[in-house]
């Protein structure tokens, strides 16, 4: 073979060889390009099937629940497989996606992060206040200052804890005290009225159609049910696995009241009463403040006022949240508490049912407890209108005790924020009289030594890093947090 022969055909090989890179090359691409279709096709699919579910959820509100209709519900379509595959987690070969980010797992990740922390970030400013208002108060309680002897005679007597005979005017500690249980008397007359107006024609009309309905709800849940697990869920007074005949009943009724139940419950009634408790405390610590006629001692009395107004503000917030939870929780027991009743009323269809036994039995069984929902099905509705009122009643009952046990110890916060006595002194004497939280403002000055000025620069310092720390906190991007 020539010389000539040989180097061509090296040429050839050599030529082959590239194109046999170049077609592995254009293969890998066209592989790309597959994987990159199949992931557009997969983030387009996952679009709409997010928009399909956002659909849904904004049909469950009302015209007039506009402002949860603006929050945003973030939808995630992963691709759990794709993402374990790629992280080595699995072996196999990936469905559509190249990347991580791709598959939407890191997004999700990040948004479940981001949930506790938005909670924390709240706790943390909460937090934070509360321990700036401490500072404040201690670093108050060790400054001396003028006291004029009148002035602190006249507030003394202002506050004093002895009762005051028929006929003479309330000290303002007694006032405080009983504005505080006025107020509370007023959530629960408040709440009822407002539970009373709200559900009481929808009750009746749910309770007509509950009862229109007791037939029909009978035949879709007795009928199809072997006789195994009807006789199983008789013999546990209608309640068996995922049947439960007692809650079907129930079901029309919740359903009628559901939105008007929700309405009255979410209506805040509480800011009402919060802003006249407010007034209250104002023009009893004002009445405190103009009865001391020294001016350097006005000024101080002013801003012992400001902070226990401060307290007062934050404490009525705080009780504002606590009512809120305490509805919640207690409208749970009632919707339970109308399913235990109906299961009363149907106890004894559900034993008699039983004593049908033999060939045939099933379908007796069947039978006679249509017949009995049929006959008895007013009374098995009837008094359920004054029940959930009277439910109501006591939940407006206990929301009152609820708000009466928060004034007693925000009467506490208020004097306290006067007095500034450390917050472990303040855990233990909750309890204490508002005339001693108060005294610190007609009792001799504590004596000032080295120790006592070291402590009050460095409580002070404190509360100026607390200060920095909580106006901080209120430039938070909760998308960040």
């Amino acid at each position: 073979m020539a010389l000539s022969d040989i180097k061509e055909e090296g040429d050839i090989f050599k030529e082959l060889n590239q194109k046999r890179n170049s077609t592995k090359d254009c293969e890998a691409e066209l592989r790309r390009q597959e994987y990159a279709l199949k992931a557009y096709c997969s983030r387009r699919q996952a679009e709409e099937m997010s928009s399909g579910l956002l659909n849904m959820v904004s049909e469950d509100f009302d015209d007039d629940e506009e402002d949860e209709l603006e929050i945003p519900y973030p939808v995630f379509a992963v691709s759990t497989r794709d993402y374990l595959i790629l992280n080595k987690r699995i072996r196999g070969e990936v469905a559509c996606f190249l990347d991580v980010a791709g598959t939407r797992i890191p997004e999700l990740q990040t948004h479940c992060r981001r949930l506790p922390r938005l909670a924390r970030q709240e706790y943390a400013q909460s937090a934070l206040e509360a321990l700036k208002r401490t500072t404040r108060s201690m670093a108050q309680a060790l400054e001396t200052f003028e006291r004029n002897d009148a002035d602190r005679c006249s507030l003394a007597n202002l506050w004093a804890s002895k009762p005051t005979l028929r006929g003479k005017r309330l000290s303002l500690r007694a006032n405080l005290r009983q504005q505080s249980k006025k107020s509370s008397d007023a959530t629960a007359d408040k709440l009822k009225h407002h539970f009373r107006q709200g559900l009481d024609e929808i009750c009746a009309s749910a309770a007509k159609l509950a009862i229109s309905e007791a037939p029909r709800i009978t035949d879709e849940i007795i009928k199809p049910l072997q006789w195994q697990r009807l006789r199983a869920a008789f013999r546990r007074q209608g309640a068996y696995g995922e049947v439960d005949i007692n809650m079907s009943f129930t079901e029309p009724f919740f359903s009628t009241i559901a939105n008007s139940w929700r309405a009255t419950l979410d209506k805040d009634v509480f800011p009402e009463i919060s802003e006249g408790l407010q007034k209250v405390i104002k023009d009893i610590l004002d009445e405190g403040i103009d009865s001391c006629q020294s001016v350097s001692f006005k000024d101080i009395t002013k801003a012992r006022a400001a902070l226990a107004l401060e307290e007062a503000n934050s404490a009525l917030r705080n009780l504002q949240l606590r009512v809120k939870l305490h509805l919640d929780k207690e409208q749970k027991k009632i919707s339970r508490s109308i399913r235990t009743q109906i299961q009363e009323k149907l106890e004894d269809a559900y034993r008699e049912a039983l004593e049908f036994t033999g060939r045939g039995s099933v379908r007796v069984q069947k039978g006679y407890f249509t017949d009995f929902v049929e006959q008895e099905k007013k009374k098995m509705f009837e008094g359920l209108i004054g029940f959930v009122i009277g439910g109501l009643d006591e939940l407006a009952e206990s929301a009152g005790e609820t708000v009466q046990e928060a004034l007693t110890l925000l009467v506490n916060r208020v004097s306290a924020a006067v007095n500034t006595i450390p917050l472990a002194r303040l855990i233990e004497n909750l309890r204490l009289e508002i005339h001693d939280e108060m005294s610190l403002l007609w009792k001799e000055n504590t004596e000032q030594t080295r120790e006592s000025i070291k402590l009050r620069e460095s409580i002070e310092q404190l509360h100026e890093e607390l200060e920095d720390r909580y106006q901080e906190s209120l430039e938070w991007d909760s998308e960040e947090a």
